[in-house]
């Protein structure tokens, strides 16, 4: 007598089947929601400079972020964002608010334009400065951006963007001159339309 051997389904190959049988026919079929408020979150990275008599600045470092805001029509809305950065030697945070234009391929594919208000706070460790006085910039400014989104289901969407801000800061304890600081931020996001 001849036994046969029996394979299970290993949980990598269920998440296939699952993958190929469920979710991908749902993504096809997803009629995205596009008023509404959406909350989401971002991972990047941002570049900060700044180029000045007193001093050259010219950092990298990872970005995190959030992103909210309310779609008033399928095609107009504001958006805000709250971008934190940091490394060894500095913490930025920086706030955002503009209107948000949208332009859609098809009902899945999108590319967004914004331009709006910033502001935001940029503190150094002192220690690791040789001038020894960049410890807390503040200031007010612009923001502009653009990116594209594709809806993964008809409330969840997946992004790219990147932001620009060019924000005026002043030094707290007015040791320098007021100077320009820009910050350049390319970012993956995920928000969730409710």
């Amino acid at each position: 007598m001849k036994h046969r051997k029996t394979q299970a389904i290993t949980l990598p190959s269920f998440s296939l089947i699952l993958l190929i049988t469920v979710i991908i026919p749902r993504l096809a079929l997803a009629e995205p929601d596009t008023r509404g408020f959406y909350l989401g979150g971002m991972l990047g990275k941002m570049t900060i400079s700044e180029n000045s008599p007193d001093y050259d600045l010219n950092e990298n470092t990872e970005l995190y972020g959030v992103l909210m805001g309310y779609h008033i029509t399928r095609n107009f809305g504001v958006e805000q964002t709250i971008l934190i950065g940091s490394d060894d030697n500095f913490f930025s945070q920086s706030l955002s608010i503009a209107p948000k234009a949208t332009v859609f391929f098809n009902d899945k594919l999108s590319i967004f334009g914004k331009l709006g208000l910033a502001a935001s706070l940029l503190t150094q460790d002192v220690e690791s400065d040789e001038y020894g006085w960049w410890d807390n910039q503040s200031g007010f400014g612009f923001t502009l951006g653009a990116g594209i989104n594709l809806a993964l289901t008809d409330s969840l969407y997946l992004g790219a963007r990147y932001d620009y801000l060019k924000i005026d800061m002043e030094d707290s304890d007015n040791r320098v001159a007021d100077t320009d600081f820009d910050f350049d931020c390319v970012t993956m996001n995920l928000y969730y339309q409710f």
